[in-house]
Formats: C-alpha cells, structure tokens, sequence
C-alpha cells in the first residue's frame, strides 16, 4: 500500500509540474516575450491561466481527466524538448545565447509536435493489430492454432459493435482453440453492452472452444449497482455464450492438452481471497501434457516455470501504455514482463498488449493487439499432415 500512494504522490507532483510549465509557456507565448510569470503583467498571467484552465475543462470533459493530464504531461515535456533545442540552435548554431527565437514560434512548434505524437498515440490505441508466434514442443501433441486476446474493457475504445468487428477479424484466423486472458469488460461497461458483445463472442467458434479467466476489472471495482450488472451475471452470459468460465481450474481438452485457468492475484491482494499455487493447480495435471495457463497478471513466473507450466498467457500491463514509462511496472516489481514473449526454464511466456485500454485512450509505447499462436510438435511436417486429411482441428478433437 505504502508504495502506491508514493506513486499516486509523484503522479501529483509530476501532474502539477506540466501544468505550471504549460502556464508559464503559455504566458511567454501570449505575450511573446521571455520571461518569468512573476515578471509578466496581470492581464498576461491572467490570459495564461484562461487558456491552460479552458483548454484542461475541454479535455476533460471530452476525454475524461486523467486523458487531460495525460496531454499536459505530452504537452509540457514536447514543449521543454523544444525549448532546449532552440536553445542549443542559438548557443551552437546562431552563436548568441542572448538571442531569443520567438516564444510563439516554439510553442507553435510544441503544439504542433504533441498533437502528432497524440494522434498517432490515438490510432495504435483505437486499431487492433494482428501479432502473431510460432512455439515448437517436444510434447505429443498435434499442432495448434491458438487465438488468444485481453483487455477488450468493454465500451473503453469500442462498443458492442465495434467488438464485433473486431471478433469477425478474429474469426477469419479460423482458431483451434480461442483463449481470453481477462479484463473482457471494465468498471464502466454497461450491462447492455456486456450482453450484446457477449452474444456476439458466442459467434467466435473454434473446435476446442473458448475459455476465460477473470482480470482485476471483470467483477467490477465498484459494486453490481454501479454498473448494472454482477460477475455472476457476467458468468451467466459467458457460459450461455458457450464461453467456459475457469478460475483456479483446468479441463483436459484431450489429445494431450490441458488448460488451466488462475484466479486473479488481485483477489488474493486486495479481497484477500484464497488463490492456488502454480505448483498445486499444475499438480492436477498430467505433467505429460501440454499445459497452458492462463494468468491475467505476468506476475509469478518463477514459481509457474518451476511448476512445469509449459505455455504461460498474460495480458493486464497494456503494453506499458506510455513511452517513457513501459518499464515502470518491472521497476518496482509488480510484473515479471510488460510485454511480448519470454522463455525461463521450459515455460514460454507471452503478454499481449490488449485490445483496447482501461481509462487512458492513447498508447504511445506500444499497439494494440489480438495474439495468434501456433504451436507445432517438434518433427511435425505440415504438407504430411495435409496429405493425410486429417488436419489441425480435427486431430486435436480427437
């Protein structure tokens, strides 16, 4: 706990930082002259706080506050980049430190340099991308198509129908086996959204099915009453969807391949709530099959390699959302991995960036995504395989 409210403190800090530096560029600006707020007339300092408090009310309102604070943080720092840089230019280039480009020109500058870089930020947020990788095992299994995605947050970046565009995209993969690795709805989905995107997740088919586990968002934060519906009643859809519901279980689906789904580790560290080790949910399992665990949180790899977990599915990190601070989360140790794929032992580990976001809606560090995984036996020929008219899916049924 201690640790969070140091970094809701710095947040504050930083927060409060860009908005007193956007102020004070904004003085500059108007008046076009260099100096110091203090120093500025009433009617400069005046206009000053107008237009950062008007433009922080627009944002928002439109976007929410915590996307408003997100522009300033892109605003400030562009703007002091662009600073130092006509700085050196004057230093190193003109040869006469004393000599001012204009305020309004770099401020121009910044304006122009932080809307592209947030546009460009609102574009990989909003579109979905398609990532795909091939894992080999020594295990006899057949081979696999897996669609895996998290982090859909429901009504953040997309709503029902635009989920079930994307689902359509996803169902052209033509999946052995679909895969969801929690935060399939957000604190703000509503229940006629969950319902209708998740009659639209039924469509998703595959030949072994689709299952799912619970992220830190899916039973809500705030109570059923919030947002209208419970994670019963978010289970009761799942499972009439024909999505299968695993927290701290496994199912054998035959042909050598077992999934394990894990509850949540915010349970356990926020409710705390009882949640099985990797060693005994593993234990449950034939340790000659091929297990794939399902663990919302890249947060206990030692413990699952060492369990003999042998493919390892994550989402929550969001990619790390913001350049510069994609490595936050492994500096002060909350996630194993932030993003992408990592072997440790005989486990493979991949985190997805998610389809969508939680409440930010720009991703400068990273993309959105949905995750295709092939996994292929090791001595495997594909054209043998074709031949034989078997193929993938149905020498996984069977």
């Amino acid at each position: 706990m201690g640790m969070w409210i140091a970094i809701l403190l710095v947040i504050m800090l930083l927060t409060a930082i860009a908005v007193w530096y956007v102020y004070r560029e904004t003085a500059s600006a108007i008046t076009n002259v260099r100096k110091k707020p203090s120093s500025m007339s009433r009617s400069a300092r005046l206009a000053s706080i107008l237009t950062v408090g008007v433009l922080f009310a627009i944002l928002a309102a439109c976007l929410k506050t915590i996307n408003a604070v997100i522009v300033f943080y892109h605003l400030a720092a562009v703007w002091a980049l662009v600073n130092l840089l006509l700085h050196l230019i004057r230093r190193f280039v003109l040869k006469n430190p004393k000599k001012w480009i204009s305020p309004r020109a770099g401020g121009a500058v910044a304006l122009a340099l932080t809307l592209g870089i947030l546009s460009w930020g609102w574009y990989l947020d909003h579109h979905v991308w398609r990532t795909e990788y091939s894992l080999s095992t020594r295990k006899n299994v057949p081979p696999l198509k897996i669609l895996m995605f998290a982090d859909s947050h429901l009504g953040a970046t997309f709503d029902e129908q635009g989920f079930a565009r994307h689902l359509e995209t996803m169902r052209l993969e033509s999946p052995d086996l679909v895969l969801i690795a929690g935060d399939y709805v957000d604190d703000d989905t509503t229940r006629d959204e969950m319902i209708a995107s998740t009659r639209e997740l039924g469509k998703l088919k595959s030949t072994l099915g689709t299952y799912y586990i619970f992220g830190n968002h899916d039973k809500g934060y705030y109570g059923s009453e919030y947002r209208g519906f419970s994670a019963d009643d978010l289970v009761k859809e799942l499972k009439r969807a024909g999505v299968h519901v695993l927290e701290d279980a496994s199912v054998d689906l035959g042909g050598g391949i077992v999934i394990v789904g894990r509850r949540d580790l915010s349970e356990k560290k926020e409710k705390h709530l009882d949640r099985m080790s990797a060693a005994d949910l593993l234990a449950m399992t034939d340790p000659n099959s091929y297990s794939i665990v399902l663990d919302h949180q890249p947060a206990d790899y030692a413990a699952l390699a060492a369990a003999g977990a042998d493919l390892v599915l994550s989402g929550h990190t969001h990619g790390g959302q913001l350049f510069p601070f994609n490595a936050v989360g492994l500096l002060i140790g909350a996630v194993d991995r932030v993003y992408g794929y990592e072997r440790r032992d005989n486990a493979d580990f991949i985190v997805t960036s998610g389809i969508s976001d939680w409440a930010i809606r720009f991703k400068t560090g990273t993309f959105s995504e949905y995750v295709v995984i092939n996994l292929i036996p090791e001595g495997y020929d594909a054209a043998d395989a074709k031949a034989a008219d078997g193929g993938v899916a149905q020498d996984v049924a069977r």
